[in-house]
């Protein structure tokens, strides 16, 4: 399956790829900052994505290019406060919005 991670550089998003690679599915992270990255999975990831999870265009552009199977939302959900109150929502707009 070919699966597109949104916060792969987050505490959760970070440790999904080497899990999902292992179960041999191809990941794709889609990140803010691709140097954030832990330094182990970039050259095990099938591509990294550079953009904002708040905007649907970004993640669909990455679901269409990379032609995923799955997406698998771990942005927004580091911190809850303050920022998370406030991104989380748009956030998930996005991803629902991008996956239809």
């Amino acid at each position: 399956m070919r699966v597109l991670v949104l916060g792969g550089t987050g505490k959760l998003g970070s440790r999904l790829p080497s899990a999902l690679i292992a179960r041999e599915h191809h990941v794709f992270a889609f990140v803010r900052t691709p140097s954030k990255l832990a330094r182990g999975i970039q050259d095990k990831l099938a591509g990294i994505e550079r953009g904002d999870a708040k905007k649907s265009s970004d993640i669909e552009a990455a679901i269409v290019r990379n032609q995923c199977d799955a997406v698998v939302n771990s942005a927004g959900y580091a911190a809850m406060a303050p920022w998370g109150k406030r991104d989380l929502p748009a956030i998930v707009d996005a991803v629902t919005c991008a996956a239809l």
